[in-house]
């Protein structure tokens, strides 16, 4: 049997199509993909902020009514961003920030080799060596003022 609609055709090559883009979303570093979302769920938080401004919807805002609006709009801004692929910024930032020439295995693990390279170890506690010199001051006079080796400013005269 023959089809003669192409995109009939074509909605079989569609799940290939998927299953790349979250193969190539797999090679994506984790700080990069948090990024993104998160410059995404602050373009949805202003937005639904500005719906919510312009509703004409008059309320009292109290402490209690303030707090309530402000867990509904991050309600309502997680509903948009990690429901069916989010509104689609944060594959446009992530196009930005991390182009899809570095999207495969060589190039990740090639970034989690620098980034490995480049931790900063723990370091133990360091001592200071010598004296700790402590200064008192009584008055705003210049004769009470201890002052260091090398420090020629003092406090001003009332």
């Amino acid at each position: 049997m023959e089809i003669h609609r192409p995109h009939i055709l074509k909605h079989s090559d569609s799940s290939q199509t998927k299953k790349t883009a979250i193969d190539q979303k797999k090679y994506i570093p984790k700080k990069y993909k948090e990024f993104a979302q998160g410059m995404e769920q602050q373009f949805a938080k202003y937005m639904v902020q500005q719906m919510n401004k312009n509703s004409g919807q008059s309320q009292e805002m109290n402490t209690a009514n303030s707090y309530y609006k402000d867990l509904l709009t991050n309600e309502h801004t997680k509903a948009l961003t990690e429901t069916n692929n989010g509104l689609g910024i944060q594959d446009l930032i992530l196009d930005d920030v991390y182009p899809k020439k570095f999207r495969n295995e060589a190039a990740f693990n090639a970034y989690n080799q620098h980034q490995m390279k480049t931790k900063l170890k723990p370091t133990h506690d360091v001592a200071m060596a010598g004296p700790v010199q402590k200064s008192t001051i009584s008055n705003h006079n210049k004769s009470d003022i201890k002052i260091g080796p090398g420090l020629e400013t003092g406090v001003p005269h009332e």
